[in-house]
């Protein structure tokens, strides 16, 4: 066996701990003292391919001396360093290892070399076989490599121990947590699981209301149905109206063509009377004499046989149908609809207008009355018999003018401001109405709070407060007060009849209508009639 192997002491080194093994050499030594040396990473075997190892000494004469490591297994981080004899110093000799790779270094701890001083000279003593004091140091130095490796592993398993004991005591403080997470979480399951039952138990109640409500709806739907079919009777029956109601209007307007020449006739009629009166000379001093049949005037010479007939009466028309005439009658047939605001804006403005043209009239009327009276006063002027009665006449005329003037004044003032044609209004339990005469109602009620379904869903019936005779167009607002959760929501029409609707009011977000106060405000437009 070669002495280099009794001499190089093992090290394993972990770059970042501090090196606590004692390091020993002995003066004299030549060649067979040294380190055997393997890297560790984190008490692991590494592979130190490229990495090279110096050893730095500086002993007792002040100089530092440097030794190359030899690589003896690279693959296990292995190296070797033979002390030189120079550094063999008695005493503490201050050392370094350096680790390089390229420019990169990492340098290890410092840590002391103890070299012992020798007894053994050149002048050597023999003596008994007694027990060399070499021998015994020798076997004392392995004993304490022993030792010190022994304590080495002890304090690396204590290393281990407090670690696994530190890891032991986390995890035993995560299962804590855990467990009481886990307490808190069935707490909550079971909090749930009652929700739930509650849940149902208000789902069952709901989806009894929605067969309940499903039912009414199909009632409501088979009476839509009949009002339709209604409906369409009296579209039916309306057509036919509006059929007769042209044919009746045509033979109106041909009644009225002949009235207008018959009209003509009598006008012609008329000043062939009046100028027989006003001109009797023409009749060579005949009288002429009159005779009535009904409507009809008849004039003859006085002496003649026969009188000439005029009907001073238009022609009648046929008599209608309906034994009881009342203003809906005419507005129906006439198909009747109410003015507009803007309408009766400008009705208004027409009336200030005419009324303005009525008292120009007014005061002409007057001052041609006066013009007239002054006329007839006056006896200097000499008019015939015949002049003085027309004048009488044309004064009258004003007059009746003026009067029926007066009455179309006081008539438009009358309705300046109305009536809109309200047939009838009110107020109920169910809300306000207004039914108008062309057939349109209006029903609306200003605020009613809804019903708490769950929490996502509010619900409620508002029965019209006016009988509909179809399904009217519809429209609902919320107004929510004190909301717990300030979520968007959307109202929801549902089941709608003649009669009735049923207005919901649903979340769209993970917020809720719980503990909140919500109203809406309603409105309907269709027909009355």
């Amino acid at each position: 066996m070669d002495l280099k192997d009794l001499g190089l002491q093992r090290l394993k080194l972990n770059i970042n701990d501090d090196i606590i093994e004692a390091i020993v050499g002995k003066e004299g030594d030549h060649k067979s003292r040294g380190l055997e040396i393997q890297i560790l990473k984190n008490d692991v075997v590494t592979d130190t391919t490229g990495i090279e190892l110096d050893f730095y000494a500086k002993p007792a004469d002040g100089k530092t001396y440097m030794v190359r490591a030899k690589e003896t297994n690279i693959k296990q981080g292995k190296y070797e360093i033979v002390y030189p004899s120079v550094i063999l110093q008695p005493g503490k000799v201050e050392s370094e290892i350096v680790l390089t790779k390229g420019e990169q270094v990492i340098s290890t701890k410092k840590f002391d070399l103890l070299v012992e001083d020798t007894i053994a000279t050149d002048d050597i003593v023999e003596k008994s076989d007694e027990r060399p004091l070499l021998a015994i140091l020798v076997e004392a130095a392995k004993n304490e490599k022993s030792r010190i490796e022994a304590e080495n592993k002890r304090v690396v398993a204590e290393g281990k121990r407090a670690e696994t004991e530190n890891k032991r005591e986390q995890n035993e403080s995560q299962r804590k947590s855990a467990e009481s997470q886990r307490q808190k979480n069935e707490e909550e399951r079971k909090s749930n699981e009652v929700q739930r039952q509650s849940n149902e138990s208000i789902r069952q109640s709901q989806e009894s209301s929605r067969i309940s409500a499903e039912n009414a709806r199909k009632l409501s739907e088979e009476s839509r149905k009949t009002v339709e079919n209604t409906r369409q009777s009296n579209e039916s029956k309306r057509i036919a109206s509006e059929s007769e109601r042209v044919k009746n209007e045509d033979a109106r307007k041909a009644n009225e063509n002949t009235r207008i020449a018959n009209e003509k006739k009598r006008e012609q009629n008329r000043k062939i009377v009046e100028s027989w009166i006003a001109n009797p000379s023409q009749f060579n001093g005949k009288d002429l004499e009159f005779h009535w049949n009904s409507t009809k005037l008849g004039v003859r010479l006085k002496g003649d046989s026969e009188y000439q007939y005029v009907d001073l009466r238009g022609q009648k028309g046929n008599p209608g149908d309906i034994g009881n005439l009342t203003a809906e009658h005419i507005i129906e047939a006439l198909n009747y609809r109410p003015a507009s605001a803007k309408e009766f804006i400008y009705l208004k403005n027409d009336i200030r207008m005419i009324d303005e043209d009525i008292t120009d009239i007014i005061g002409n009327v007057s001052n041609n009355n006066r013009s007239i009276s002054a006329h007839i006063g006056n006896k200097d002027i000499h008019i015939t018999k015949a002049e003085k009665d027309q004048i009488e006449r044309n004064k009258d005329t004003i007059v009746n003018n003026k009067s029926e003037i007066n009455s179309l004044k006081l008539e438009l003032w009358s309705h300046k401001d109305g009536p809109y044609h309200i047939v009838e209004s009110g107020k109920n339990s169910n809300g306000s109405y207004i039914k108008f005469s062309d057939g349109t109602a209006i029903g609306y009620i200003p605020t009613f709070e809804l019903n708490y379904e769950h929490e996502k869903t509010l619900s409620k019936y508002w029965i019209f407060p006016v009988s509909f005779i179809e399904i009217p167009l519809i429209q609902a607002t919320s107004k929510i007060t004190n909301v717990n959760a300030r979520g968007r929501h959307t109202i929801i029409l549902f089941y709608e009849s003649n009669e009735q609707v049923k207005i919901y009011a649903h979340s769209k977000e993970a917020d809720t209508f719980k503990n909140s106060e919500t109203k809406v405000s309603a409105f309907a437009i269709g027909r009355w009639k």
